[in-house]
């Protein structure tokens, strides 16, 4: 199942699709826009902690862009139909480790 929230996701507008979503693909990915930094977007794990929390309460007027997908085919199908590749993405430091962006750690 493919969702796309790039636009954001707005109070009452979408949410409990979102939050649907992570529960039933815990095993899913999720690309986040980084509030902020327009353009830049982080790779997560659909079961990450910085995904789901109450944004209301934490003084936000809606969540981030958001593309929600179920394997990383999906995630480069998404990349590459918006002209972007995996070496621009982040990937969270608290959910995914280097192997997720399909490429080995730079050497030091």
């Amino acid at each position: 199942m493919l969702l796309d929230f790039s636009d954001g996701i707005e109070p009452g507008k979408r949410e409990e699709e979102y939050q649907a979503w992570l529960a039933a693909h815990p095993d899913g990915l999720v690309l986040s826009l980084n509030a902020g930094r327009d353009g830049l977007w982080t790779l997560h794990s659909a079961r990450c902690q910085t995904l789901s929390f109450d944004f209301v309460s934490a003084g936000h007027s809606q969540r981030s862009g958001k593309v929600c997908r179920d394997n990383n085919t999906e995630i480069d199908k998404w990349l590459t139909d918006h002209s972007r590749n995996r070496s621009e993405l982040n990937t969270c430091s608290r959910c995914l480790k280097l192997e997720y962006l399909g490429h080995e750690p730079a050497p030091v």
